[in-house]
């Protein structure tokens, strides 16, 4: 191993090398400056986070120039610390051997040095990093004996904690299904914290300790940030005041570490905005990382910035199977480093998946290992398979031809675009609370956030079953009895209330209730008061344990079920509203993408202007056509294709005559006319 050890103070760094086994040893205190300043390393940020979400015109020309730049700060930190023949050569012998560069500091010495992004470091035959050279942080724990930590012989066992606190900013849940994709058919056991509380993974971490099995690895997916009382925090959830919102729990590294340290986990893994970020004024213990390590974590997997679904599947999916193979934390991350790099795709725009348009990032230098003195080792005994987690249950749907009880409709054809706001709001409300409902207008996709939220509590194991129940055909009690019994218990016993009742009470399931405005007619109050019978049944307590079922509803109706925790649906986000017309725009005989029609639009509307002044003019007329829209989904599935024979302007002056038509006339479309503007 060859150690870069730091000392001096934010006005005056030094370092030097330590490593007897390649004659370096009682090196000199040399000067060093950092490789970055301010505007360098917003221009990473904004390359790894923001470039994408538009990777358009000139935003392009800017992204390769810092490409270039990332190399030159690789030239330049390797310029500064093995320029000398000495290091050089040292550095070349630990290559051959696959060996450890340890990123090191003296105590009381600034954490800025920790946080360079040394896995950039290069020579002229490309980054080392991709070659042999493992790179690693170590924190040293004064007068602390490190116990070690023993080796599974049972398989991988993870804990993914989401945390998404009111406050903190939202984070996408695309993150996490990559997460829980690249884990799928690997040989661990993934568990998900029900929820998002501190208190909730200490349960989960104490309970696992007590069975003789603690979790070898936690996942954090969610917030990081720093402020200066604090230091470095993670964004824990909160309590849940009467209103269900979700304060935002700043947790410290103290409280964390104790936690962790308690529990014997193996490895932290935060996929966090900014937690191994360190700053010049910071001590080693500010950073989150570093000072995680201080508190008994033998092993930290920081994000240096936010990583993109496509790059966190390949690292997750690489590092996982390295682990659960026996590999060490090093040598797994430096699978998922290579992982990243051998597919540097990442699919950006808007669409499903296969469609979007592609563009290459160099962001495998993200993850940043930190280690507690003890070193580089395995969670799981090598050569020793856990079980290959079993797939998360899929969703119960309909097909053609063959009806099923309590099956959900198909997948809509435009698939699942955002909403993100909303189905957080869901997954809160129905684990606070026995019912949840969506309203709004026709069209707004409240079935289809129905069927989204089953779907990913499915996924993320928060219930073992979920089953629908439509109301349009059928509007009744007997109806909703008879499709949740033969889905719960059996067609056999599709009559069986009082078991079925039991069932949903005993068991995690969700019960999907659609299309319940039906009962809001006059001559179905009959109908609409026995199902009201049916879900005080369902969700009250009357003496008894809470249930553990949960019911969602669907309706166009606020007034309905008000002991549902409500959900509102409005218009969509604009970004999403664009994300859909160009899933609309990609699904035509002759596919157009969001962007083409931007750039289409552009030229007409600003012949002259270069193409920056293009794409601002573009964007803008296709904005104004998803404002006279009201960002409606359906209407955007409707009036959408029209974009590939009209210009957009002209479809709006279409809707205004249309929308005025249509209010003079009264009556229920006027009505819908009004709301949507």
């Amino acid at each position: 191993m060859l150690r870069v050890v730091f000392n001096g103070t934010p006005e005056r760094l030094e370092f030097r090398l330590d490593g007897p086994a390649y004659g370096l040893s009682d090196q000199p205190w040399t000067p060093i400056t950092a490789p970055l300043e301010k505007p360098d390393l917003e221009n990473v940020r904004w390359y790894v986070e923001d470039f994408l979400m538009l990777p358009l015109g000139a935003e392009v020309e800017r992204a390769k120039r810092i490409e270039a730049q990332l190399r030159r700060i690789g030239h330049a930190l390797y310029d500064q610390v093995f320029a000398t023949r000495v290091a050089g050569r040292a550095l070349e012998r630990v290559m051959k051997k696959g060996g450890w560069l340890e990123i090191a500091a003296e105590a009381g010495t600034p954490a800025a040095p920790l946080g360079w992004p040394w896995e950039l470091l290069a020579d002229e035959r490309g980054y080392l990093s991709l070659r042999k050279l493992r790179v690693r942080r170590t924190v040293h724990r004064p007068g602390m004996d490190d116990e070690p930590r023993e080796v599974s012989e049972t398989g991988l066992r993870v804990l993914l904690v989401v945390a998404r606190p009111d406050g903190a900013g939202l984070v996408p849940y695309d993150s996490v299904e990559a997460s829980l994709r690249a884990i799928v058919g690997k040989p661990v056991q993934l568990d998900v914290c029900p929820v998002g509380t501190l208190a909730a993974v200490e349960k989960a971490l104490n309970a696992a300790l007590d069975e003789g099995r603690p979790y070898d690895v936690l996942h954090f997916d969610g917030h990081g940030n720093y402020n200066a009382h604090d230091g470095a925090v993670l964004c824990f959830e909160g309590a849940p005041d009467a209103g269900l919102k979700l304060p935002i729990d700043l947790v410290t590294p103290e409280r964390f570490g104790n936690v962790v340290s308690y529990a014997r986990v193996g490895l932290v893994l935060l996929e966090a905005c900014r937690t191994s970020t360190t700053h010049a004024e910071a001590q080693v213990s500010a950073g989150f990382a570093q000072a995680l390590l201080q508190r008994g974590a033998p092993a930290v997997i920081a994000m240096g910035y936010t990583v993109h679904v496509d790059g966190t599947r390949a690292l997750c999916g690489a590092l996982y199977e390295a682990l659960a193979r026996g590999r060490t934390v090093g040598e797994a991350l430096s699978a998922g480093r290579r992982a990243m790099s051998a597919d540097k795709v990442r699919r950006v725009g808007f669409g499903p998946l296969p469609k979007r348009r592609a563009v290459e990032l160099e962001d495998w230098f993200v993850p940043q290992l930190y280690l507690a003195a003890q070193g580089d080792r395995r969670l799981l005994t090598e050569g020793v398979d856990g079980a290959v987690m079993a797939k998360a249950p899929r969703l119960p749907e309909s097909r053609p031809g063959a009806p099923r009880p309590g099956a959900f409709p198909p997948a809509p054809p435009f698939g699942f675009v955002g909403r993100l706001a909303e189905l957080h709001r869901l997954e809160r409300a129905l684990h606070y609370r026995p019912a949840a409902r969506i309203w709004g207008l026709a069209g707004m996709g409240k079935t289809t956030l129905a069927r989204k939220a089953a779907q990913w509590l499915l996924r993320t194991g928060r219930v073992e079953d979920a089953v629908f129940v439509s109301f349009r055909q059928a509007a009744s009690a007997e109806h909703a009895v008879s499709q949740m019994s033969a889905a719960l218990l059996g067609v056999e016993r599709a009559a069986d209330r009082d078991a079925m009742v039991d069932a949903f009470r005993r068991r995690p399931v969700l019960v999907v209730w659609d299309n319940l405005e039906v009962l809001s007619e006059p001559d179905m109050a009959d109908e609409a008061a026995a199902l009201d019978g049916l879900f005080r049944e369902l969700t009250t307590a009357d003496g008894m344990p809470p249930p553990r079922g949960r019911l969602l509803l669907t309706s166009r109706d606020q007034s309905q079920f008000t002991g549902a925790w409500p959900v509102a649906l409005g218009g969509l986000w604009k970004p999403d509203a664009r994300q859909l017309l160009d899933s609309v725009l990609k699904r035509r005989p002759t596919p157009l993408t969001y962007a083409e029609i931007v750039g289409r639009e552009g030229a007409a509307a600003a012949p002259d202007g270069d193409a920056e002044a293009q794409e601002d003019a573009g964007r803008e007329a296709v904005d104004r056509l998803l404002n006279a829209l009201g960002n409606h989904p359906l209407s955007i599935e409707l009036v959408g294709p029209s974009l590939t024979t009209e210009r957009a302007d002209a479809i709006v002056a279409g809707l205004a005559e249309a929308v005025a038509a249509a209010e003079d006339g009264g009556g229920e479309a006027a009505e819908r006319m009004r709301a949507l503007r």
